[in-house]
C-alpha cells in the first residue's frame, strides 16, 4: 500500500506527558504492515488521541509507512488506557512523540517508498521501467538478506539499487536473466518468491548455494556475500545515498560464522541487528543507532548480557526457511528474544517461541 503526499503531512502531534504503564491517560497510535518479509508494527507512545480515520490520523499513518518502508496491508489502531507495550507486545519498535515530530513527520513527502524505485519520488517520474514480480507484495522491489531494496530494468535486466530519496544506483555487471542473477554473464544466484511472515510472497535474492545473498554498497562499488563469504564485486554508476552501515563506510561489523545472514543477528520479530567489530556494541538497522550498554565480550557467539530481567545470548539457529542457519538472539532456555528500540534505549523480552538448533 503506497501513500501519496498529503497536505496534512505538516501535522505535528503533541504528547500527553509521561504516563505510567497502567495510568488511565496512557495512549497509543500503532501502524502494522510488512517489512523485510515479516509483520512489522511501530507505535507512537503517550501522544494525544488521534482517530486513524481522520485526516490527521491518515497523515500520521502515511508518515510511519513511508519512514519505516512498510508494504502489504496497512492497519492503523489508536486508543487510550493502554501503553504501546501493553497494546502491541510484539511491536518491532515504539517511538516517542518527539522522535515522530523530529524524524518521521513529513516522511511521505520526502520518501519514495523504496520498493517502488525512483518512480514515485514525490511525484517526480523516471524514465526507467522496472520488472514487476507477479505475486510479490513488494511489486518491483527485491530484497537482500539485510533488507536493502533492488530493482531490475525491464528492457535489459540491468540491476539497480534503491537507497531511497529517488536515487537509482546502477550496479555495473549485475543483471537478470530469467530468474537468474548474473555477474558479467556468470550465474551467481537468483530471485525467488519466499513466503512473507505478514502474508503473501516476497521477492528475495538467493545465492547459488541456496543461502540468502547480501550485497554491500559503498562509494567504491558493490560486492556480494554468500554464507558470509565474499564473492564478486564491481563498480557503480550514480549516487548510493548511503549503504547498509548507515552511510558510514569506515564502520565494519562482525560476520557470524556459518550464518547465512552474514553480519545480521535476528530477533524474534525478524528485525535485524549488527555488532560493531571495534566496539562490539549492538547496532539497530531500523534506528541506525548504536547502543553502548549492549556489547559482546568477544567477537563470536556467546553471552551478551542481562537486560530487563532476561539473560541474552547470540547463537546459531535454524532459519525460518529450514534450509540454512542464522545468528539469533535467545535466552538461556533457547526461547527467542524480541528487541524493542527507541532513540535512546533498547528493550529485551523473551517470547514463547523456541529457536531450533542447527
Amino acid at each position: 500500500m503506497k501513500y501519496l503526499a498529503l497536505i496534512f503531512i505538516v501535522f505535528s502531534i503533541a504528547g500527553c506527558g509521561g504516563s505510567g504503564s497502567n495510568e488511565a491517560d496512557s495512549t497509543y497510535f500503532g501502524v502494522t504492515g510488512v517489512k523485510d518479509g515479516s509483520s512489522y508494527t511501530v507505535c507512537i507512545k503517550d501522544m494525544e488521541y488521534v482517530d486513524p480515520g481522520s485526516d490527521s490520523g491518515k497523515a500520521v499513518t502515511a508518515n510511519l509507512v513511508a519512514y519505516y518502508k512498510l508494504t502489504g496491508e496497512i492497519k492503523s489502531l489508536s486508543g487510550t488506557g493502554q501503553t504501546c507495550q501493553e497494546k502491541f507486545p510484539q511491536a518491532a519498535t515504539s517511538i516517542t512523540v518527539a522522535f515522530y515530530n523530529d524524524n518521521v513527520r513529513g516522511a511521505s513527502v520526502s520518501s519514495d517508498n523504496s520498493d517502488s524505485g525512483g518512480q514515485n519520488n514525490g511525484g517526480n517520474s523516471t524514465s526507467i521501467t522496472y520488472f514487476q514480480w507477479q505475486g510479490s507484495v513488494n511489486g518491483a522491489g527485491v530484497r537482500d538478506s539485510s533488507g536493502k531494496v533492488f530493482g531490475f530494468r525491464a528492457s535489459d535486466g540491468q540491476m539497480f539499487y534503491w537507497p531511497g530519496g529517488g536515487v537509482e544506483t546502477k550496479l555495473n555487471g549485475l543483471s537478470l536473466s530469467g530468474i537468474n542473477l548474473m555477474n558479467n554473464g556468470r550465474a551467481i544466484g537468483g530471485v525467488y518468491l519466499s513466503a512473507a511472515a505478514g502474508g503473501g510472497k516476497l521477492a528475495v535474492l538467493y545465492c547459488s548455494d541456496g543461502s540468502l545473498m547480501a550485497i554491500d554498497i559503498d562509494a567504491s562499488g558493490w560486492s556480494y556475500q554468500c554464507n558470509g563469504v565474499g564473492g564478486g564485486s564491481g563498480t557503480i554508476t550514480g549516487g548510493t545515498g548511503g549503504n547498509q552501515n548507515g552511510g558510514q563506510t569506515s564502520t565494519s561489523y562482525i560476520t557470524w560464522l556459518n550464518s547465512s545472514n552474514g553480519e545480521n543477528v535476528m530477533d524474534a520479530s525478524g528485525d535485524a541487528f549488527k555488532f560493531n567489530s571495534q566496539t562490539k556494541c549492538l547496532y539497530s538497522l531500523n534506528r541506525q543507532t548504536e547502543y553502548s550498554n549492549a556489547c559482546l565480550s568477544t567477537t563470536g557467539y556467546g553471552y551478551l548480557g542481562y537486560f530487563d530481567g532476561t539473560p541474552v545470548y547470540v547463537v546459531l539457529a535454524r532459519a525460518q526457511n529450514g534450509t540454512s542457519c542464522v545468528a539469533v538472539f535467545t535466552d538461556s532456555n533457547y526461547y527467542a528474544v524480541d528487541i524493542y528500540t527507541d532513540n535512546t534505549k533498547e528493550y529485551f523480552s523473551s517470547t514463547n517461541e523456541k529457536w531450533q538448533p542447527c
